[in-house]
């Protein structure tokens, strides 16, 4: 969020960062500097490194929880979003679909 923040990017509303079918980090919905942030990261490929980390091993949590408790397994593939703000970061996971 630092970086962001440092090159003039609002943060204090969050950003919400996911990765796209290609494996590249995109805004979430529609952050009026959705572009100006999508070309920071890409121009830091350590920041898409480590989202690209942080959904993979979030990724890999919810597979051992729903191993560990088959009720919670869904069919359906899911895409793992980052919500990251001033005060608190938040994983969640949204099926593919929507």
């Amino acid at each position: 969020m630092q970086t962001l923040a440092l090159n003039g990017v609002d943060v204090s509303g969050g950003v919400h960062l996911q990765l796209d079918e290609f494996g590249q980090v995109r805004v979430a919905g529609n952050h009026p500097q959705k572009h100006a942030i999508e070309g920071l990261l890409a121009s830091h490929p350590e920041l898409e490194d480590a989202f690209r980390a942080v959904a993979t091993r979030s990724a890999a949590l919810r597979q051992l929880d729903q191993n560990q408790h088959p009720e919670l397994l869904d069919a359906s593939p899911v895409r793992v979003d980052l919500f990251v703000d001033a005060d608190r970061t938040e994983v969640t996971f949204v099926p593919a679909a929507a």
